[in-house]
């Protein structure tokens, strides 16, 4: 076997850091902290806590729930705003360029908000990258990287105590109770993929680069202390007691104040320690002796660096007794020049010279590779490559190389172990090896793993395309092996030159019609876009009369002209041929771009429609998109059946031509046919087809304004708009609200297009059927979760006002409850600016209370918060004061009630507080049920802080205890979001 494509050189994302060793704490010193008596005092600014939350958001919990708000900001770095925060000073100019910026981005961004961190807090699971819950990812080069930006420098550089929760974040290279190979299956499970695995395995185990304790300290150089685990750390839920502890025995010592955190020091934090006694608790201190220019990844990334200098700095490096550590940050930057393609001059050659001769960095980097090692199968690529930059394996050789340690021994059998690890490295480096049957053992034919990883790794080969086929007919279809096979073939892209092979071997008895292994071979959906359509100038007569046969000739047969009109004629036979016809028609659209036939089979192929079940219409309607040269005979009938059809009630038929013409024709011409047809519909009594017609050509015919960029309506389209859509209103207005929504729900209409036309054009509307009508369409626009939804305020106000109010209060004193049901609607909706309106709406809410029943349409608390949202809250609040938390019922709301920003409730509450009108436990209860129904989801921050500001000014011992109950609430809905997004998309009712 060879390696045939081009093996581009396997870029390390790997930068390993030279250093000089970690520094040697001294054990059990005493942290300088205040004296225990020494009263808290208000410190001139707040102590930042940052934290990037990748997994587990107990640790970060805790120092939410033992450090004091008045005197502690929390910044959560992975979900700031674009908004920038005060107060922090600037950062330095950046001079370097880290290289990750896509991977970065979230962490980039807190970067350029100028934050500054005092304590840095990073959770997650690590091995070589911080992962976890979140499905975001931190790595060691990232984190390098950013190290390397000045501007990052305030939130890596200047926190005074980092904590590192994820296992081995500390760990160095010494082996622990695990055998490499142990450590990394232990990986995989956690979800990291082949390749991460034995890249993190061989940064903790192989004499290559540095471990990752040493790698940290460069990152965090301004720390005095780094905490972090040097084997296996606790999880989240099992640290969260830990530093429970560890704050208890910090009580009354003031240490999170910004001017003690100022004089830390390097020594072991005696009571951390202490308290995560029972983990591989680990304390560094950062490498505050190395200058940023002496970090390898930031020197060869840095572009003020001469380029010439970093050459001679690689051949000193590299001679050094270092070589091991510096040649990963090495081998990325020189990989990172052959991918751009970097065109090398002989003077710079001359430069690297001394490397090319350095035979013994040669032959130890050859030890590396000598043998195939699946733990270090990544570095050992790497190391590959690097060699044969230098020169030390010659093209021929690496290919070779390439492919001993990709592939391995294939007398041994493989396990989905050994195929996910080679998919993986093919599939991220580009890697395609050449097989022949020859290079195969024989075992390997029934080994489900080896011929999978094929999938992923072989290059093109007929002679083995032709073995896979035969093994494939041979075996069992739903086996193990039968299915391995069906995956390799259907990823398989034939060349033309070997169409006739590939046919003759899957099909020997040629076409007689398919068995299940070519059935589901040439028919499964997968396969539809790859394989070489078999191109026949006709059906085979012998077996064109039986339907099974017909419907599979659309998997393999390319329908010319010929074709086709056999297949129309055998449409006109019975059902069975029939439904066979209109099944091969629809695979053969599955994978075809167009078809050309003529009149004479476009006439037949309407027939064809037009003739068929609903189903078999919407499916034949696909065909019709492949047609690109409609006919003008088959338009016009297309068109006079639409005519006809415009008087009568809305059918499927009538939606499929109409998709079908509006593609046909050009817009312009379009356009005026669809409004004519929406006229005569509706003329004709028929609002379902005038709407669908409407809303067809709301979607199709904005074009571009003559002289101008913009988009809109021509002069002529938009006076017939005006004309027809009050036609459409006084025809919806004749039904009720449930006939409207109940037909457009079994018709399956959603005017997505057309409502955001009416709200355009603001055609107003002559009296409340028409509105409610409108409703009834906008709710089930609303259902569709497409296109423009119109709210209920926006409709009643295409509705005087001065009619509005009247009409109002005479629907709320009728006693027919769907006449109350709309004043109330009306009312949640829409500002009457009526005072004696709102008295009575106050009236009644008080009387009736803040929780109502479930299927009570009367609900004056709400309609009352559209009215006069402040008078809306003191109800609120005066209900909630008394409510009875037995009742079955379910608490009401309304818009703006719970708002994030200037939050009429939470002033309220104040006022009340500041006025001891309201008790300071009914308040505590409150802020808990703020937080529990406050609709604020994906704005936890926003409420965090709306939380924490309250607290401040009410720094009571009650109020500071339901604050912090409230903050526990929030912390358990924002996780709840996490697992369950879609739960958290809540929009205020109107």
């Amino acid at each position: 076997m060879r390696v045939t494509s081009t093996l581009l050189l396997l870029c390390s994302q790997v930068l390993f850091l030279g250093a000089a060793n970690a520094v040697t704490l001294p054990k059990n010193v005493p942290i300088p902290i205040p004296r225990p008596d020494q009263k808290l005092t208000t410190p001139a600014s707040k102590t930042t806590v940052c934290s990037i939350t990748i997994n587990s958001s107990d640790e970060i919990e805790m120092f939410k729930a033992s450090l004091p708000a008045a005197t502690t900001n929390f910044v959560e770095l992975t979900k700031l705003t674009d908004d920038k925060l005060e107060g922090d000073g600037e950062a330095e100019e950046t001079t370097d360029e880290p290289q990750d910026s896509g991977k970065s981005a979230w962490l980039r961004k807190a970067c350029q908000q100028k934050i500054k961190c005092d304590v840095l807090v990073i959770s997650g699971h690590f091995g070589g990258s911080f992962f976890g819950s979140s499905g975001l990812d931190l790595s060691m080069e990232t984190l390098e990287e950013l190290s390397c930006d000045k501007g990052c420098d305030g939130i890596l550089q200047n926190p005074k105590e980092v904590f590192l929760m994820g296992c081995n974040t500390l760990a160095g290279k010494k082996q622990d109770h695990r055998s490499p190979e142990e450590y990394r299956r232990v990986l995989r499970q956690d979800g990291f993929s082949a390749e991460q695995a034995e890249q993190v395995v061989a940064f903790r185990y192989s004499p290559l680069g540095d471990a990752f304790s040493d790698r940290m300290r460069r990152v965090f150089r301004g720390a005095p202390r780094i905490y972090g685990f040097d084997s296996v750390g606790p999880s989240g839920k099992n640290v969260r007691g830990l530093l429970g502890n560890y704050f208890k025995s910090l009580k009354g010592t003031n240490y999170y104040l910004p001017e003690n955190l100022r004089k830390l020091d390097e020594a072991t934090n005696g009571k951390l320690a202490t308290a995560l006694k029972v983990t591989a608790f680990a304390q560094e201190s950062g490498a505050k002796e190395m200058q940023r220019e002496q970090i390898p990844t930031c020197y060869l990334n840095n572009s003020k660096v001469p380029f010439n200098a970093k050459l001679h700095w690689i051949t000193n490096s590299l001679r050094s007794e270092k070589s091991f550590a510096y040649l990963p940050a090495i081998n990325d930057w020189l990989s990172r020049l052959t991918v751009d393609n970097y065109q090398w001059k002989d003077k710079e050659f001359e430069i690297l010279e001394p490397v090319m001769t350095n035979s013994k960095l040669r032959d130890s980097l050859a030890g590396i590779v000598a043998r195939r090692d699946s733990a270090i199968l990544g570095m050992q690529l790497k190391v590959l490559t690097f060699m044969k930059f230098f020169g030390w394996v010659y093209n021929k050789d690496y290919m070779k190389k390439v492919e001993a340690l990709l592939i391995g021994d294939m007398n041994q059998a493989f396990d989905l172990e050994r195929k996910d690890q080679i998919c993986s490295y093919a599939s991220s480096n580009s890697i395609k090896v050449s097989f022949s049957t020859a290079d195969i053992p024989a075992a390997r034919f029934q080994d489900a793993h080896f011929v999978r990883a094929l999938s992923c790794v072989a290059n093109f080969d007929e002679d083995l395309m032709v073995r896979a086929l035969r093994e494939y007919l041979k075996a069992d279809a739903k086996s193990d092996i039968g299915q391995a096979y069906l995956a390799y073939l259907q990823q398989l892209k034939v060349p033309g030159n070997a169409h006739a092979s590939y046919f003759r071997t899957l099909m020997p008895n040629g076409d007689r019609g398919l068995n299940e292994h070519q059935t589901q071979l040439l028919c499964s959906s997968s396969y539809y876009s790859k394989h070489p359509m078999w191109e026949r100038p006709e059906l085979n007569p012998e077996l064109i009369a039986q339907p099974e046969y017909i419907k599979n000739t659309g998997c393999y047969l390319k329908f010319n002209k010929r074709v086709f009109d056999q297949l129309m004629q055998l449409s006109r036979g019975d059902s069975d041929s029939r439904s066979a016809v209109i099944e091969a028609l629809d695979r053969q659209r599955q994978f075809a771009t167009e078809m050309n036939i003529d009149d004479s089979a476009q006439e037949a192929l309407l027939d064809l429609m037009q003739g068929s079940s609903v189903e078999d219409q919407q499916r034949l309607a696909g065909i019709w998109q492949l047609v690109k040269n409609l006919t003008p005979n088959v338009q016009n009938r297309m068109k006079a059946e639409l005519y006809k059809l415009a008087k009568q009630p809305l059918s499927v038929n009538a939606t499929t031509l109409e998709g079908i013409i509006a593609s046909a024709l050009k817009p312009e011409v379009y356009c005026e046919f669809a409004l004519e047809r929406a006229e005569t519909a509706l003329d004709a009594g028929h609002w379902d087809t005038g709407m669908n017609a409407m809303d067809s050509m709301a979607s199709r015919c904005m074009r571009k304004l003559p002289d101008s960029e913009e988009y809109g309506y021509l002069p002529g389209e938009k006076a017939r708009l005006l004309r027809t859509i009050p036609k459409l209103y006084a025809q919806l207005a004749k039904h009720d609200y449930d006939k409207i929504s109940e037909q457009m729900m079994d018709l399956g209409i959603m005017p997505v297009d057309l409502m955001g036309q009416i709200i355009e054009l603001k055609i107003p509307i002559q009296n409340l059927k028409e509105a409610r009508a409108l409703t009834a369409m906008n709710s089930r626009t609303y259902q569709g979760r497409m296109g423009y939804v119109a709210s209920d305020s926006t409709i009643f106000g295409l509705y005087p006002l001065a009619k509005l109010v009247p009409e109002t209060l005479k629907l709320k004193a009728s006693k027919n409850a769907e006449d109350v049901r709309l004043a109330y609607q009306i009312l949640r909706a829409v500002d009457l600016e009526n005072d004696a309106v709102t008295a009575e709406l106050a009236k009644e809410a008080l009387a009736q209370g803040l929780k109502m029943l479930e299927n009570d349409v009367k609900i004056p608390l709400r309609a009352l918060g559209r009215q006069d949202l402040n008078k809306g809250v003191q109800v609120w609040f005066e209900s909630y004061i008394k409510a009875k938390p037995d009742e079955k019922s379910y608490p009401v709301g309304f818009t703006g009630l719970m708002s994030m920003e200037n939050s009429p409730l939470i002033a309220h509450v104040k006022a009340r507080l500041k006025a001891k009108t309201v008790s300071e436990s009914v308040v505590a209860e409150f802020l808990q049920t703020y937080a529990s129904n406050a609709r604020a989801y994906y704005q936890f921050n926003e409420l965090r802080a709306l939380l924490r500001q309250f607290a401040q000014e009410f720094p009571t011992a009650k109020i500071q205890e339901g604050t912090r109950a409230a903050l526990r609430i929030v912390q358990e809905r924002e996780a709840e979001c996490e697992e369950s997004p879609r739960m958290c998309r809540y929009e205020e009712e109107e």
